[in-house]
């Protein structure tokens, strides 16, 4: 039996080996658990304040979309006097030339002040609106051109935007033009209200809409009430109806 003392030593040995490793593979399992057990509460935690957080930034969307609304309104107030002209001829200057030779293409440059631009809009206005030019430019509290915009694509002139003094010759100037665009459809001269950015925007998107019922022969015509409402009128049809209201269309503040 002396001969298998050895073969028994070596058995205990191992026996041995492998209930120390399994004690530590136990200790390993156990500090496993327990740290998947911390780390299943922060992973808790952080969910409840990544909800928390995305609850805060839709309350904070809704807050900033509401201020915006409310700016767009109280700008859409501030603006009732003012108006914007398109179609009314920038006034301009002939290139320059020395000698018999041209100093480069032969364009016309503008070379309007700001007393020219009330002065072609107080005409346009006192032709339109049949007054005297001095009434017409009395009403006018300031006028200017936009601003040159590399991202402009038109040859047309720039629009004027023109505010009045008193809220009903605005309102009575838009109306004289859009009776003279009524009777005289060959003319581009156009009168409109100034908007803020985001009326301006949905104003847009129903005048497309209106175009494209038009091209379609959908409606015979159709106007965008305040602030945004396409209403139109169908063939044969004598009043008009509200097609789609785009006044609370959402609006990209960074557009």
């Amino acid at each position: 039996m002396k001969h298998l003392e050895p073969i028994q030593k070596t058995i205990d040995e191992t026996i041995e080996k492998l209930c120390s490793d399994i004690d530590n593979i136990k200790l390993i399992a156990d500090n496993a658990f327990k740290l998947a057990q911390e780390n299943q509460k922060v992973i808790s935690q952080l969910r409840q304040e990544n909800n928390a957080l995305k609850n805060q930034l839709a309350d904070n969307k809704t807050h900033i979309n509401l201020l915006e609304e409310k700016i767009e309104s109280r700008t859409n107030r501030q603006l009732r006097k003012t108006l914007v002209f398109k179609g009314i001829p920038e006034k301009t200057s002939p290139p320059k030339t020395s000698g018999s030779k041209r100093t480069g293409e032969n364009k016309q440059k503008t070379g309007e002040s700001w007393d020219d631009t009330r002065k072609l809009l107080a005409d346009k206005i006192a032709n339109i609106c049949v007054m005297r030019k001095e009434d017409a430019s009395r009403i006018i509290e300031r006028c200017h051109r936009s601003n040159n915009s590399k991202n402009y694509k038109g040859t047309g002139p720039r629009p004027i935007f023109a505010a009045f003094f008193d809220w009903n010759d605005s309102e009575w100037v838009k109306s004289e033009f859009r009776k003279n665009n009524i009777n005289d459809p060959s003319c581009r001269t156009y009168a409109e209200q100034k908007f803020g950015p985001f009326t301006t925007m949905r104003r847009s998107q129903a005048l497309l809409l209106r175009k494209k019922l038009k091209e379609e022969g959908t409606i015979v015509s159709g106007y965008v009430s305040f602030p945004a409402k396409l209403m139109v009128k169908k063939p044969g049809g004598e009043n008009y109806y509200l097609e789609k209201d785009f006044s609370q269309l959402p609006v990209n503040s960074n557009s």
